[in-house]
């Protein structure tokens, strides 16, 4: 085996950094799988809503599903494809013989099918993510389409990107050895690595859009007398209901994989990948338990405070106040007038 394999072949790359990145991933797995099934059974156990909430709540649950399914397919082909190039490592450390590595590296039909998964995968889910939050977004903003189509527009646009210049590695790997398949895997690249810059951009755009909007919501609340929080309990309902840990782990991704900190023992590309469908469920989980600024505005639309002075002769005026709808129904005062006018004569009698 020569020298340069020696160097790369070591004990730590080729057992150690295997189980680390397993383990992480793992972790992370496990609490999806159990916030997937918390999310799941309050989607399903409630009555079944109709008009354009059942429609959102059927939307909500389909893209549930095929986050988590999705999520699924990538940790099955990442184990698939760490425990297969690990054991040729292995094999080619343990009997310095490197023929059946650089056959690996050259064309391996299995490291294709697998890394294929592994790069197309990950932009399905960013698909996925960003249709859900895109959503939740046009909501939020109270279903302006000016809000929404731009975000529509760019999503698409940069996911396309990110498709083609994933077919365009996925061809290199499939045959490595010829000048041309080096070109195309090198464009491919570049375009991927420019899908990452426009699609964190993106996601940090409506993550601020998001956030920015739900801060507004609670300032309004306020303003008419409901209490939601303080500052600092805020801040982190903000940053759950935002989806903001999608893009901050996508930052994070970005800068390990592109710039190779050595201090991280791990791959963190699993991780940046799981989160594409761990924060559009934390969501959905505090929506169903009541804790969204959505909920919050539902409880208060229900409420009504009624404001109601002494009765007296005279001009009266009654009138209830509806939070939610930020409007105020006005009682005729003729009307209360009459009633009293009323009471005064079967008193009498």
């Amino acid at each position: 085996m020569s020298t340069d394999l020696a160097d790369v072949l070591t004990l730590d790359r080729v057992i150690i950094d295997l189980i680390s990145s397993l383990s992480v991933m793992y972790f992370l797995y496990g609490f999806y799988v159990l916030l997937f099934g918390t999310c799941i059974s309050m989607m399903t156990s409630r009555h079944r809503k109709q008009g354009q909430e059942g429609r959102n709540h059927t939307l909500y649950l389909s893209l549930m599903a095929a986050l988590f399914g999705l999520s699924s397919i990538l940790v099955i082909s990442y184990t698939a494809d760490r425990v297969h190039a690990s054991a040729i490592f292995y094999s080619a450390l343990a009997t310095g013989d490197a023929t059946l590595l650089e056959n690996y590296l050259d064309h391996d039909t299995q490291k294709t099918v697998t890394y294929a998964f592994l790069v197309l995968v990950p932009i399905i889910l960013n698909v996925t993510a960003e249709s859900m939050l895109i959503h939740r977004c046009y909501l939020i903003w109270n279903a302006k389409k000016r809000v929404a189509v731009p975000l529509l527009v760019w999503s698409a646009v940069t996911n396309t990107a990110g498709l083609v210049g994933a077919s365009m590695v996925i061809v290199n790997k499939s045959d490595s050895s010829t000048s041309v398949h080096q070109r195309i895997f090198a464009l491919g690249d570049i375009i991927g690595f420019s899908y990452s810059i426009s699609s964190l951009v993106l996601n940090t755009v409506l993550t601020l859009l998001t956030a920015g909007r739900i801060w507004w919501i609670y300032r309004g609340l306020e303003a008419y007398g409901v209490h939601t929080s303080d500052v600092l309990a805020r801040i982190p309902r903000i940053i759950l209901e935002s989806g903001v840990l999608y893009p901050l782990v996508t930052i994070v991704g970005t800068i390990v994989i592109n710039v190779r900190l050595t201090f991280i023992p791990f791959d963190f590309a699993p991780t940046a990948a799981l989160a594409a469908g761990i924060a559009p469920t934390l969501i959905v989980v505090r929506a169903k338990l009541g804790k969204s600024v959505e909920s919050m505005q539902q409880q208060v639309s229900e409420m009504r405070f009624p404001s109601r002075p002494a009765n007296r002769e005279g001009n009266v005026n009654s009138q209830i106040y509806s939070i939610g709808n930020l409007h105020i129904l006005q009682v005729d005062a003729e009307a209360d007038e009459e009633r009293i006018r009323k009471q005064k004569e079967t008193t009498l009698v």
